[in-house]
């Protein structure tokens, strides 16, 4: 089953801050299995959206992500914060 959730849209500025948390219900055998996706897009007011950058968290990761992911597999039901740049392209590390 795919999910999505959309963070509120910050207007006039350059630098938006968001402090938005959303919660998924997985049992703790099938997160091995999932994928957690992040897209970031700018929508101009002339324009379509533009599409800033994203990543992709799951057990094909590698570095940092893969850490990320494995922190979270291992420790179900416990927050796990971290950091990552966003790449051009969603599944490249």
């Amino acid at each position: 089953m795919r999910r999505r959730f959309k963070t509120s849209m910050k207007k006039k500025t350059l630098n938006p801050e968001y402090n938005e948390q959303y919660a998924f219900e997985v049992e703790p055998g099938d997160m091995a299995k999932k994928t957690i996706e992040v897209t970031v897009w700018d929508k101009d007011y002339s324009k379509d959206y533009s599409y800033l950058g994203g990543l992709a968290l799951n057990m094909q990761s590698k570095g940092d992500r893969l850490r990320h992911w494995l922190d979270v597999v291992r420790n179900p039901n416990r927050r796990i914060e971290r950091w990552h740049p966003l790449s051009n392209v969603v599944f490249v590390d």
